[in-house]
C-alpha cells in the first residue's frame, strides 16, 4: 500500500488521481462521521457512518488509526489495507500505520518550495 504525506497544495490529490488512472491503484476509502457534502458518494469518497457506529468500531479495534477533527471522526479500517491501494495521510495517522502495519506500506513524503505552495 502506498501512503502519501505532504503539506496542503503539494500535489497529493493529483498524484493519487494519476496512480488510480494509469497504474490500476485504488483509493483507500476511509470512514467519517461528518455529513456528506454535495457531490460526494458514500463508499467512494468516504464511508459515512454515525458517531455511535464509529465509537462501536473503535471499541471493536476496527480502525488502524482514527482521529477527531472539527467535531467529526475520521478513520481507516484495518481490513481495507492492501497492496493495490493508495491513501493520503496526516503525519499523526502515518505514525499509527508505521506502528501497526509497517510491512504493508510504502511511504512517500512530498516536499515543495514555498514558491510552489504559494506562500
Amino acid at each position: 500500500m502506498l501512503v502519501l504525506v505532504g503539506p496542503s497544495a503539494s500535489g497529493k490529490t493529483q498524484i493519487v488521481q494519476e496512480l488510480i488512472k494509469n497504474y490500476n491503484m485504488k483509493k483507500l476509502v476511509t470512514y467519517t462521521t461528518r455529513p456528506m457534502r454535495v457531490g460526494e458518494v458514500d463508499g467512494k469518497d468516504y464511508h459515512f457512518i454515525t458517531v455511535d457506529e464509529f465509537k462501536q468500531k473503535i471499541d471493536n479495534n476496527f480502525f488502524i488509526e482514527y482521529v477527531e477533527y472539527n467535531n467529526n471522526y475520521y478513520g481507516t479500517s484495518r481490513s481495507d489495507l492492501s497492496d493495490d491501494k493508495v491513501v493520503i495521510l496526516e503525519p499523526t495517522g502515518l505514525k499509527h500505520y508505521i506502528k501497526e502495519a509497517r510491512d504493508l506500506i510504502k511511504v512517500v513524503v512530498l516536499r515543495c518550495s514555498k514558491n510552489v505552495l504559494g506562500i
